[in-house]
């Protein structure tokens, strides 16, 4: 079932752009490359402040065609420039693209049909690991357990307990931008790992959530991104908000009733956890004694698995007897 109701635009596509002049073009041609109208759509670029020719690149793509515009502001983050997105946004449902991935040609149009027709708040799709090259990299067991694409309509907590999986990230869905105004949530500026904050906030409010099992979205994986970068600044920056969403996710789980979302919550620490032991023996080992007394002052242990996979519950053992063991065990692996 396709869309024809003309009088308002049907989608915002928000591009943050930050010193990606080698990845944005491939970018904005996949979202032009698509089966829907120029006039339904815009695709609203926010340069960051830009140090490189990224924006140079956007303005020859831009003109040639009617449905780009650029937001110019200083560098204050990814979140500040989805922000800023949102705001100057027409249309009726928000999507976020990273300016170094991509997405499936010709795919809007299935898309924004199901989630007119079941006249959702919010809809998740699937997604592929490629890298520079193209090639697509598998997916490890870790991402692929507890991931359910049931095409039922469910209020978001139960979709948080029962099908979302592990991975938060805001440009696996579709949002109704009216949804997303009204409720007035928005990304917190300056921070890494604003996806995990945001999407749950706005999983929390939503009471028609949906699923389908469509890869749409192609996740580069580059040495360059955030979490691979080699800057001490960045490592403890990482670390520190690491430890805020750590302590975010504990008091939703201290407060929540619903048995399920709970160990939703409580699995999402264990394994926040582990990857932070890691990194934290590998790249930060003069911090490793500030996270072990982080650990034992937080209330987080006995860390809970939930659906976990066989080496993760191996871990979760290990993490439970020792954490500096486990820290130990994992050096450099």
């Amino acid at each position: 079932m396709g869309f024809n109701n003309s009088y308002q635009m049907k989608l915002s596509i928000i591009v943050p752009v930050y010193n990606v002049e080698a990845y944005v073009e491939k970018c904005l041609r996949s979202l032009l490359k698509q089966d829907i109208n120029a006039e339904d759509y815009e695709i609203i670029v926010i340069d960051d402040g830009s140090t490189d020719k990224s924006i140079d690149v956007v303005e020859q793509i831009q003109r040639g065609v009617s449905n780009i515009k650029v937001i110019r502001q200083s560098n204050q983050g990814l979140g500040a420039a989805r922000n800023a997105g949102i705001a100057h946004s027409c249309g009726e449902y928000l999507m976020f693209v990273d300016s170094d991935d991509y997405i499936e040609h010709n795919v809007l149009n299935q898309v924004l049909s199901i989630v007119i027709e079941k006249d959702l708040e919010v809809l998740r799709f699937n997604y592929l690991n490629v890298s520079e090259d193209g090639a697509i990299i598998p997916k490890t067991s870790n991402a692929l357990k507890n991931v359910q694409y049931i095409e039922e309509v469910v209020p978001g907590k139960d979709f948080i307990a029962k099908q979302m999986g592990w991975a938060c990230y805001v440009w696996l869905y579709l949002f109704s931008a009216k949804f997303i105004k009204e409720q007035n949530v928005k990304f917190r500026p300056s921070v890494y790992f604003e996806d995990v904050f945001w999407l749950l906030e706005v999983l929390h409010k939503s009471e028609k959530v949906s699923a389908i099992d469509l890869n749409v979205y192609y996740y580069l994986q580059r040495a360059g991104s955030i979490t691979k970068s080699v800057s001490e600044e960045k490592k403890h920056k990482i670390f520190r908000d690491k430890l805020l969403v750590l302590e975010w996710i504990r008091d939703l789980s201290e407060k929540t009733t619903d048995y399920q979302l709970w160990k939703w919550y409580n699995g999402f620490i264990s394994l926040t956890m582990m990857g932070l032991f890691a990194f934290v023996e590998n790249e930060l080992p003069d911090r490793k004694g500030e996270l072990l007394s982080f650990t034992k002052r937080s209330g987080f242990r006995p860390y809970r698995g939930y659906n976990f996979t066989l080496k993760q519950k191996r871990d979760l053992i290990l993490m439970n007897i020792s954490p500096g063991l486990y820290m130990f065990l994992r050096r450099h692996k």
